[in-house]
């Protein structure tokens, strides 16, 4: 008989509840793992976004510092984390943007530039990651 992912909680958590009376402790530890899976899910370009998008994120300050909240935002997440690297060298490489935002370890990537240029930078991207490197990858989205 198959179980159902909330029965196999339960069951996991169960355990980890009785461990942690039996040793005292009020808390639960968990470990979140993410798989390689090799693919873009998610590929999205925001024309002029309110100042406010720019503000929120911190786009504003640091290596940023003398930016003006202006042109669109190209947004992507990728598995492995690490292939974000890739995809950033690509984007400035292929189109006249910048790179608002990297994480090499979540996999997220916010570029910046005029409109024509993110949306470019962002199709060289994910033709590369599909083409060359046999990723799976999303349709990009345009607002």
């Amino acid at each position: 008989m198959r179980q159902s992912r909330a029965e196999i909680l339960d069951k996991v958590y169960g355990r980890a509840i009785a461990r942690a009376k039996r040793t005292g402790s009020n808390q639960i530890r968990s470990v979140q793992v993410t798989t390689a899976a090799r693919e873009i899910p998610y590929a999205n370009v925001v024309g002029s976004p309110d100042d406010q998008v720019f503000a929120t994120l911190a786009l504003d300050i640091g290596f940023h510092a003398d930016f003006k909240p202006e042109g669109s935002l190209g947004i992507m997440n990728m598995t492995p984390a690490e292939s974000v690297i890739i995809a950033a060298d690509m984007a400035v490489k292929s189109s006249t943007v910048e790179i608002g935002f990297m994480d090499r370890f979540k996999g997220s990537l916010i570029i910046i530039g005029s409109r024509a240029n993110v949306v470019r930078a962002m199709e060289d991207v994910l033709k590369f990651f599909e083409n060359t490197l046999h990723y799976k990858v999303c349709d990009l989205h345009v607002q």
